[in-house]
């Protein structure tokens, strides 16, 4: 789950101050402010404008980066600077540099580091085997999917359901074309996948148990499907549903609704067909959690 500092995104208390209409970390002294904030299972990740990381939490698999495996409760530094934007997966993040290179660290099972292996890499910033030029960097839970400068897509790590949208159900250890032209943005979750494209349209593969593609079926899709959304602003996944933000400033969900997540007024059962959520306002930004928006 990512955050950007120029959204209307609620920084934790307990985690960041305001100062001078800054974003801080609490206990570090910087001069840099948060940039953009990554979180995975346990552990965050905040970006600093001047290029490096601070990360705290559970760090058994060295997801921080800091060249150790110890649990950290309050910030450290991480072991790379240059860092453009970051994502996290569960237990893995990668980082766009400003070179245009990527970098991850950690949890690898699935090929997710996309470094031709599934060697684990705690502690320390590897290198990732990509070419080209990458504009967006986005981490499913256990995959990593790169948008590419001229809108294509490689992705790499985790492929049950199609979630790559290469076509088939295979893990990747190594980066793969994605069949997919002009994406704008990506959002992903598990074994699902969604992509707004530049006309504002909405594409989606992986599972689709829940209708959570949005193309009015309950059927898993190994290749790219049309969504049955327009004018779309925004894209967030959650656990078997994801949001919309609309460019008209409303809101619409897709997919499993059994705690309430769609925003809809009830809990329960589950829409593969796309439903403007009960929000008043003008939305800016829209943040899935697991079961949450």
């Amino acid at each position: 789950w990512d955050f950007d500092t120029t959204d209307a995104a609620q920084w934790d208390s307990n985690l960041f101050d305001f100062v001078d209409g800054k974003t801080t970390l609490k206990g570090v002294t910087t001069g840099a402010s948060i940039v953009q904030l990554s979180a995975g299972l346990y552990h965050t990740f905040a970006l600093m404008s001047d290029g490096t990381v601070k990360g705290v939490g559970e760090n058994v698999m060295g997801q921080l980066g800091d060249g150790t495996t110890t649990n950290r409760s309050s910030w450290v530094t991480s072991n790379i600077t240059g860092v453009a934007q970051l994502s996290s997966g569960v237990y893995h993040t990668m980082a766009l540099m400003n070179d245009g290179t990527v970098k991850g660290v950690s949890y690898n099972n699935k090929g997710q580091l996309g470094i031709g292996n599934t060697a684990n890499q705690p502690s320390v910033w590897v290198t990732s085997n990509i070419t080209g030029v990458v504009s967006q960097i986005t981490c499913g839970p256990y995959n990593t999917f790169a948008l590419m400068s001229d809108g294509t897509v490689q992705a790499a790590g985790q492929g049950g359901y199609g979630a790559l949208g290469t076509g088939n159900t295979s893990n990747r250890s190594s980066w793969t074309t994605s069949n997919i032209t002009g994406v704008s943005h990506l959002s992903a979750y598990n074994f699902h996948t969604m992509a707004l494209m530049n006309d504002g349209t909405v594409k989606g593969t992986g599972y689709n148990t829940s209708g959570q593609l949005g193309d009015g079926t309950q059927t898993s899709r190994t290749s790219w499907v049309t969504s049955n959304i327009t004018g779309v602003a925004r894209l967030s996944a959650g656990a078997g549903f994801f949001m919309s933000s609309m460019i008209d400033g409303t809101v619409k969900g897709v997919g499993i609704n059994t705690n309430g997540e769609l925003g809809g007024g009830t809990a329960g059962g589950l829409s593969s067909s796309w439903t403007t959520s009960n929000i008043t306002g003008v939305v800016s930004q829209i943040v899935c959690g697991r079961y949450n928006t």
